[in-house]
């Protein structure tokens, strides 16, 4: 087992070794210390600021104590930016787990550093990393230094913390999961991203099956990548299988591999998907094409960890971490017998629902404005001459009353299809509408004679309020305000109607 001590390098500890100062600073009195004695490395952070004097004061560390130092510096000048740290520490940190062919004992040493750092190393060192906290306190009663381990009176784990927000359906608190690097990728301003990407963090730190359900373009993959980096398998490869990209009659073979001779024009022998990546994580994409046959082999995988070779039938034991998905309706597979309703229920441990980019509100303008950064920078690159382009207002009204049938891929290649051909600076409804493969329409509404009008104005008034409200950021009274409600009370009594 390697023992390994981090910490953040401080104001102090530079005062006191620019200006040789009898008391020392609070890294060099640790390492004096009898706490960290069986420290063999030592994990010293610093941002970009003063990098000359953090690098003579580790070479001065390196002359007093026998011990490994390693310094990571960070282009960042914000000591307070939870966002910053949080990903610099989690750098750092993977970075040694990669290369060490042993396990790791983890102690933080919290007192170096601002207030924020100190928050993340305590927040990480009792969920994720089981460390040992370490703080530096002044004893007035002998005038000096000492040091301490911290004596936490209240378990905070990665379970405890997402289970007691939703249960007290703390919101506002919820969102601040949203800034952890692995989900930054999914670009998001609704309410109803953000309280899916809360269930999928809640889920990254538990080994269980996940399984993803949304439409074409909805960003699926892009969801088991971001879960896959926040879970304890991150140091393992996740292997990306598309069911529907395979031959049926080759799926099988392909996950649990294949002996000499299997069938005819069997070329050489694989041990499989699964065997391969043991240990790892496997994103089985477009799940609903698989036949019954593989599926049994599958369930077999989920519940015993074995996997059983086409041909010579050997058996091997497997430890892989399965996330799934589909745009397939697999209640409807499992009710017409095309989909096995143990191998439905095995899988769907964690079950995660992707909204169409119609349902998603602000979302839209925030990412095609985002899109339309990239493909400037992208186009700009290749080309001298490319004209960078803006959204317009009235651009940004065409792309909101579109349905996207194709979802956030298809609002990306029409944003670009009009980057690339049109020639004006600012991209207006009418560049919109040109590109647009489906046409710039809502999603209609046809109401027959005979029927029900009061549920089909119902149906339409809750859409609105319910867009109006993502628009306004979960404001009611400015939701009601948009649409003309004299009270928020009839907005919300409009909003929950059923049809």
């Amino acid at each position: 087992m390697k023992n390994i001590l981090c910490s953040w390098i401080g104001d102090n500890d530079l005062k006191s070794f620019q200006e040789d100062k009898l008391q020392p600073g609070p890294i060099f009195s640790l390492l004096s210390s009898g706490f960290v004695a069986d420290v063999g490395q030592v994990l010293l952070l610093g941002t970009r600021q003063h990098r000359k004097v953090k690098e003579e004061f580790t070479e001065f560390l390196k002359e007093h104590f026998k011990k490994e130092f390693l310094l990571f510096i960070y282009d960042f000048e914000d000591p307070t930016d939870f966002h910053l740290i949080y990903e610099a520490v989690r750098k750092t940190t993977d970075s040694v787990e990669s290369k060490s062919d042993e396990g790791i004992t983890w102690s933080f040493y919290i007192s170096p550093g601002t207030s924020h750092m100190a928050a993340v190393w305590l927040l990480l060192g009792k969920t994720i990393y089981n460390a040992r906290i370490l703080q530096a306190f002044y004893d007035k009663e002998n005038e000096e230094q000492r040091v301490g381990e911290v004596d936490i009176p209240f378990s905070i784990d990665a379970e405890y913390i997402p289970r007691k927000i939703v249960e007290n359906r703390d919101i506002a608190l919820l969102e601040k999961w949203s800034v952890i690097p692995e989900f930054v990728e999914i670009r998001q301003d609704s309410s109803v991203m953000k309280k899916l990407l809360n269930k999928a963090y809640q889920v990254a730190v538990h080994d269980v099956p996940v399984f993803i359900f949304g439409e074409t373009g909805t960003g699926k993959e892009l969801l088991a990548q971001a879960i896959f980096k926040a879970s304890q398998r991150r140091q393992k490869p996740m292997e990306v299988f598309n069911c529907s990209a395979v031959n049926k009659e080759l799926i099988h073979a392909r996950l649990f591999g294949w002996s000499r001779g299997a069938w005819t024009g069997a070329q050489g022998e694989d041990e499989g998907l699964f065997v391969n990546n043991d240990s790892g994580t496997v994103f089985l994409d477009e799940l609903g094409e698989l036949d019954l046959a593989t599926q049994a082999s599958l369930l077999r995988v989920l519940e015993t960890g074995e996997v059983q070779r086409v041909g010579d039938g050997k058996t091997k034991k497997v430890d892989i971490r399965i996330i799934a998905a589909t745009n397939r309706n697999i209640p409807d597979m499992v009710a017409s017998g095309t989909f096995r309703e143990d191998l439905w229920h095995r899988l769907c441990v964690a079950y995660l629902e992707i909204p169409p980019l119609r349902e998603r509100g602000n979302d839209i303008r925030l990412l095609a404005q985002a899109f339309i950064d990239d493909i400037n920078l992208k186009f700009s690159q290749d080309d001298d001459h490319y004209v960078t382009k803006k959204l317009s207002v009235s651009a940004i009204q065409a792309l909101q009353s579109h349905s996207w049938p194709g979802n956030v891929r298809e609002l990306f290649h029409v944003l670009q299809r009009a980057c690339l051909w049109g020639s004006d600076e600012i991209l207006e409804n009418r560049h919109i509408k040109e590109y647009l493969v489906f046409g710039p329409n809502k999603e209609s509404h046809a109401f027959t004679m005979p029927g029900n009008l009061e549920s089909y104005l119902n149906k339409i008034r809750k859409e609105y309020c319910t867009e109006a409200y993502e628009k306004c950021h979960g404001n009611k009274s400015q939701a009601a305000e948009m649409l003309g409600y004299r009270n928020s009370q009839t907005f919300t009594n409009h909003m929950n109607k059923e049809a």
